[in-house]
C-alpha cells in the first residue's frame, strides 16, 4: 500500500489537517480544483496508488463514521425483510442495486456484475442467487458477520474479450486453472490500465512508476467533492519531491 506523505495545497485557505487513509471523500481546505499528490515511491500499479481508494469502492462503502448505501436501495435488515434467518443457521441476505446505479463510464451495475465477480473469486460458504437485473441474494451456510457486508462486484461488460477468448462465463470458470487463468489477465488489465469502478473519482490515465490522473466521476450518487480531478506523480529522489512541493507544484 502507498504510505502517505506529508501534504501542503498551495491557495490554502487554512492548514490541512495531516492525511489519513480512508474510505472517505478526500477533503483538503484548498482553493485548487486539481488535488496534485507527490511520491517517491514508484507507482508500479493503480491498486497500489493513493488515488485508488477513490476510484474503487465497494456498493455500500464505509463513510466517516458509518455503511452509506450508495449504489443499493438499502443495507440488508431484519426489519425490512432483506436479512432473513433461516433454519439450521444459515443467513439469506438480500441486496437491491439502485435504478440509477453506473458504473464510473456510465454503464448500469447489475446483478450478472455480481455473479461475475462471484464465479471468478467464488465466496466460501456462501451462494448467489439471481432475483431479478437489480437484486441478487447471498445464501450463507452460517451466520456470519461478514453477512452484513455487500457482495464485491466487477464490471463484466469490460472484461468481455477475456471471457470470449475463453469460449464463455461457462468455460471460463469451469475448472480452477481456467478460472485462475482468466483471474490473471482480468487482475493483470485493472493492475496497468483504468477500468470503470464505484469511486468518486475516475482514472483516466496512467503511466507505470511515473504518473496517474483521475477526474470526477459524473455518475457518483454520493456527496459533492471537493476536486475536479487528482494527480498523482512519482519523483527519483526526495530533493526533488521537496524541490516540486516548495514551488506548489506538488503536495
Amino acid at each position: 500500500m502507498l504510505r502517505p506523505v506529508l501534504v501542503r495545497p498551495t491557495q490554502a485557505t487554512s492548514a490541512p489537517p495531516a492525511p489519513t487513509l480512508s474510505n472517505a471523500t478526500p477533503t483538503f481546505p484548498t482553493s485548487r480544483s486539481t488535488l496534485h499528490l507527490g511520491t517517491t515511491l514508484p507507482l508500479a500499479a493503480i491498486p497500489s496508488t493513493l488515488a485508488a481508494q477513490w476510484a474503487f469502492r465497494s456498493l455500500a462503502p464505509v463513510g466517516h463514521s458509518e455503511v452509506e448505501p450508495i449504489y443499493v436501495e438499502e443495507i440488508p435488515s431484519v426489519r425490512s425483510g432483506a436479512l432473513r434467518l433461516v433454519p439450521g443457521g444459515g443467513l439469506d441476505v438480500t441486496w437491491r442495486l439502485r435504478a440509477d446505479a453506473r458504473w464510473s463510464d456510465g454503464e448500469p451495475i447489475t446483478a450478472e456484475d455480481i455473479v461475475f465477480r462471484g464465479q471468478l473469486l467464488p465466496m466460501v460458504g456462501a451462494r448467489l442467487e439471481v432475483i431479478s437485473p437489480r437484486e441478487v441474494v447471498v445464501h450463507y451456510d452460517e451466520r456470519l458477520a461478514e453477512a452484513l457486508e455487500p457482495p464485491e462486484v466487477l464490471p463484466k461488460h469490460t472484461f468481455k474479450r477475456f471471457v470470449d477468448d475463453a469460449g464463455g462465463l461457462d468455460a471460463a470458470t469451469a475448472s480452477k486453472e481456467a478460472r485462475e487463468k482468466l483471474r490473471a489477465a482480468i487482475f493483470a488489465q485493472r493492475s496497468q490500465e483504468p477500468t470503470p469502478g464505484l469511486g468518486p473519482y475516475r482514472i483516466v490515465s496512467f503511466s507505470p512508476r511515473a504518473s496517474l490522473v483521475a477526474e470526477a466521476n459524473p455518475f457518483w450518487p454520493g456527496k459533492s467533492r471537493q476536486f475536479l480531478g487528482l494527480n498523482s506523480r512519482a519523483t527519483q529522489t526526495v530533493t526533488t519531491f521537496v524541490k516540486l512541493s516548495r514551488r506548489g507544484m506538488w503536495i
